[in-house]
């Protein structure tokens, strides 16, 4: 009489773990119902229609505001279409990317240029075939104080990889954005930008100039180029640093683009040893 108790309570716990073990084992089975290891169904469709698909979403891509404009005038309504097809795989990246920046203009304002660039463009850009309509960078000396601090600038280097057409416009809304230093000063860093000397693009991909400085000069702008050289002596006068400077800068055919408005300085430092 005394053990009669115990075995029903036995077989509850029995029921119990059963019922459990039996939910246990349905929730596993779904679990692993959920996980998809096929490939995405986009690329399973036709080359035929992927292409049309890539046409709609790069049709009639409107002006990108990557980053938000303080100027009122220049506020629009942020839209990036078809932008997800650059983020999805790596072969559609390659396929879509080149038709969406074809299409895309891109403005933006100073401040946000190094993120930016560095968010969507980490790596070498490889030809102009992967180049934007236009990109365009807009800077306010009134907000930027003035260039106060010289400011890297060697971004728009890579700016000017990415468009066919690039632009840097000195433009304060107010007092210099009809004069003539500011315009002449935005049209003379653009030449700068697009020149193509074989000896100073091989420079700046090989990383031989760790930075291009600016500095505004009231309206005008002044830059300032660091550059590595292997034959350069470990200590040198200022005046051999600016002969060497001034040689280099006719060497790569840039003395003709410095102007009254845009003016351009060479500072050389020996080749740094880059496996130490």
């Amino acid at each position: 009489m005394e053990g009669m108790p115990r075995e029903p309570l036995r077989v509850r716990g029995k029921r119990r773990r059963s019922r459990s073990s039996s939910a246990s084992a349905t929730r596993k089975v779904r679990a692993r119902a959920t996980t998809s290891k096929e490939v995405f169904h986009f690329l399973q469709l036709p080359a035929e229609l992927q292409n049309h698909i890539y046409d709609l979403a790069a049709e009639d891509s409107p002006s990108s505001q990557i980053c938000p404009f303080q100027h009122q005038d220049l506020q629009q309504e942020h839209k990036l279409r078809g932008m997800g097809f650059t983020q999805v795989c790596r072969k559609i990246r390659s396929e879509f990317r080149p038709l969406w920046m074809a299409k895309t203009e891109v403005k933006i304002e100073w401040e946000h240029l190094v993120q930016y660039l560095d968010t969507f463009h980490p790596h070498r850009i490889d030809g102009p075939t992967n180049a934007y309509r236009s990109f365009t960078v807009y800077y306010n000396p009134k907000e930027n104080n003035h260039f106060k601090n010289y400011v890297r600038i060697l971004p728009l280097f890579r700016m000017a990889r990415l468009s066919k057409a690039p632009k840097f416009v000195i433009d304060d809304y107010d007092d210099i954005k009809d004069s003539i230093t500011g315009t002449q000063a935005s049209q003379d860093l653009s030449q700068v930008l697009k020149h193509q000397n074989e000896n100073w693009l091989r420079d700046m991909e090989e990383g031989n100039m760790p930075g291009i400085l600016a500095k505004d000069l009231g309206g005008a702008l002044f830059i300032s180029i660091l550059l590595w050289q292997p034959n350069a002596p470990d200590f040198m006068l200022a005046t051999d640093i600016m002969d060497r400077g001034d040689r280099y800068i006719e060497g790569v055919g840039l003395s003709s683009l410095s102007t009254r408005f845009c003016h351009l300085r060479v500072r050389v430092f020996p080749m740094r040893d880059t496996e130490t």
